[in-house]
């Protein structure tokens, strides 16, 4: 053992969860947790917190601190570091309740057992006396044990949960409780701004929130412990084997999905196939695709060039496949004319569009027809047949853009996750069939609890071993960060609500106040939720 890290990870860490030793759950042990300095640390000039090398933790308590030295410092030193961090931690609990009761340290020579805040009273043994079957091994043992973690951590919670809580209807007069909540006057001038870059659907969306108000896969920071534990693990299960997760960044857009795309459009006979984007609902499937086709794709010329784009829109609602199939054709036909400026409506356009058709009709038995007025009034009909028909059309366009003229065919099927687990499943099959008829790439944003209740299923079970893309959430605080930057600038620069606002409280008192100060009160809201000085951080 030559320094503090081989100590810490062949001696302390084996040592803590080894079932011949502690055989405390390796999940429960947290590396290098940082711990930040509370307000008196600051006050004191503690610019920084505490990072001790292991903690435990149990139902979201701290329960042990264990903290290792290198063989060539004091196991006393490594016992008054271990106090010091219980110490901190311990002091941000109410009186008389500290989570953390023992703390342990190691220098790779010796240990140390003592309680948090005692200095006198102490187990201590040399490293060749911790054999299995040891005495002094058993009485650390009977410390160091899940059972009695399990029980600090019960305690700990009904020390948290005997308190005496007041709903605030119980307190209030039922005048009070039944009155409606009127219009916030104040905010009265902000609500036009504000719904512009919050709550509106993705294609109601201002192009400023896929240009500046975009959170990356790339700039996502760390959650707090347990909720950033949670996201990893659900990220883990969605990656096992078909699943990688999309790093939205970049200018040229996230490599793993272009590589789809290249592959599909450069393969020598067009075939079609349905690629899966899968995130939880709020996790930017819509807006990713939305930033892709208009941000990223102009900076590709070679997919730009040799693709034609199209977006189905899943707002509606279904009763049945019959009717998300008319959805589908309807949608796709609509999408590839406004995204690829082409028309389909007139007599030339749709001669272009059913030429092969036309033709083989034109050499049936109509050849034998002599009226010429009659045979351009079969004409007629034969052809707006065709173009009522929504997936002729359909069909057709397919034909023309990639038989015909060598383009990819890529569709993306979009809001499919808003819509119920029966519906979108019917949609997914209705995604396969679209594929066949059109032999484009149909990429398909579904909600990740479908995929993973329905994987082992039909028609999902068929995916299990594609490659498939999942899509992380963005930071929620950074994401209203970023669009409410956008709104203070349109605050700042908005001319319709001019140099000043006026709004009358109860009492009948107007108040009159500078419209740039609208921006502080936007600015309060946010603080309120993120800073950490606040209660509600932690909520």
């Amino acid at each position: 053992m030559r320094s503090e890290s081989d100590v810490e990870q062949k001696i302390l860490y084996p040592f803590l969860v080894h079932p011949s030793f502690m055989g405390i759950p390796h999940e429960w042990i947290r590396t290098k947790e940082y711990m930040e300095p509370t307000d008196i640390d600051k006050s004191a000039g503690k610019r920084y917190g505490y990072i001790p090398d292991y903690s435990l933790w149990r139902n979201g308590f701290p329960l042990l601190i264990a903290e290792a030295k290198s063989p060539d410092d004091s196991i006393a030193n490594a016992l008054r570091e271990a106090q010091l961090y219980s110490s901190r931690i311990n002091n941000r609990y109410p009186p008389n309740v500290n989570p953390i009761s023992y703390v342990l340290a190691c220098n790779g020579a010796q240990f140390i057992l003592a309680a948090w805040d005692s200095e006198t009273e102490f187990l201590h043994a040399k490293l060749e006396d911790m054999r299995p079957g040891a005495d002094i091994l058993a009485a650390y043992k009977s410390i160091l044990n899940k059972e009695e973690f399990e029980n600090r951590a019960a305690a700990m919670n009904v020390a948290f949960q005997t308190r005496r809580f007041h709903r605030a209807a119980n307190i209030l007069p039922g005048t009070v409780i039944n009155e409606p909540i009127g219009v916030n006057s104040f905010a009265q001038e902000l609500l036009p701004i504000v719904t512009e870059y919050f709550g509106q659907e993705v294609s109601d969306e201002p192009d400023e929130i896929m240009y500046r108000g975009y959170v990356t896969s790339d700039e996502r920071t760390e959650y707090g412990s347990v909720l950033e534990q949670y996201l990893k693990d659900r990220a883990r299960v969605m990656a096992e084997g078909t699943f990688q997760p999309l790093s939205t960044g970049g200018r040229q857009g996230p490599a793993d999905l272009l590589s789809q795309v290249r592959n599909y459009r450069q393969s020598r006979r067009i075939t079609g196939r349905v690629q899966l984007i899968v995130g939880g609902v709020g996790s930017g499937k819509s807006l990713f695709m939305k930033r892709f086709f208009r941000l990223n794709l102009p900076n590709l010329p070679d997919i730009a060039s040799k693709t034609k784009w199209a977006f189905i829109n899943f707002n509606a609602e279904y009763r049945g496949a019959e009717e998300i199939r008319e959805a589908v054709l309807a949608g796709f036909i609509d999408s590839f004319c406004e995204h690829n400026n082409v028309s389909f409506s007139t007599l030339e356009e749709l001669e272009a569009l059913f030429h092969h058709e036309i033709a083989q009709w034109e050499r049936g038995p109509v050849r034998l027809e002599t009226s010429k007025d009659r045979f351009n009034h079969e004409r007629y009909l034969f052809i707006t047949g065709l173009a009522k028909d929504k997936e002729k059309v359909v069909a057709a366009i397919s034909r023309n853009y990639t038989s015909e003229k060598h383009f990819g065919l890529v569709v993306i099927f979009d809001n499919v996750d808003k819509r119920s687990r029966d519906v979108q499943l019917a949609i997914f099959e209705a995604a396969q069939w679209f594929k066949d008829l059109t032999h484009a790439l149909v990429i398909v944003n579904l909600r990740d609890t479908t995929y993973l209740a329905h994987r082992d299923e039909k028609p999902l079970d068929a995916f299990k071993n594609a490659i498939n893309f999942y899509i992380r959430p963005p930071r929620f605080s950074l994401m209203i960060k970023k669009r409410l930057e956008l709104v203070l600038e349109k605050v700042q620069s908005d001319e319709k609500l001019g140099e000043h606002q006026s709004f009358t409280l109860d009492s009948g008192a107007q108040v009159t106040y500078d419209s740039k100060r609208l921006s502080e009160f936007l600015l309060s809201i946010y603080e309120s939720l993120f800073d950490r000085s606040h209660c509600l951080t932690g909520v």
